[in-house]
């Protein structure tokens, strides 16, 4: 029972940051239920965590996607970066954007279809 009061507090101390934490009967029912709780909080926070890694990485990983496929178009007509005009380099980063979304849905479809 220390333990789980101890853990509890921990929790409810980090949940409330800078302001005093609300005062609550301890008994076994309250400590539990306190508990649970901040185990699921605490878990939430933990795939949270992971998923916006997971997203950071995707957008890593599909900006030098799109940066090659810039590389790959601009190489298919015989240009370079700095023989484009403005105008013509937003048309191509549009072009790359819109490749970069269909693949991305592409890729989703798929994953929900292998489920």
């Amino acid at each position: 029972m220390c333990e789980k009061i101890s853990k509890v507090n921990s929790w409810l101390s980090e949940v409330f940051g800078d302001q005093p934490v609300p005062h609550f009967e301890v008994n076994t029912r309250t400590v539990d239920i306190l508990f649970q709780l901040a185990q699921s909080s605490e878990a939430r926070c933990r795939d949270t965590a992971l998923l916006s890694e997971d997203l950071k990485q995707k957008a890593s990983e599909y900006q030098a996607e799109g940066a090659h496929i810039r590389d790959v178009l601009l190489q298919g007509v015989g240009l370079s970066c700095s023989s484009v005009s403005k105008p013509a380099s937003d048309y191509l980063s549009a072009l790359v954007d819109n490749a970069m979304v269909l693949e991305s849905e592409t890729h989703h479809w798929e994953a929900s279809c292998q489920l």
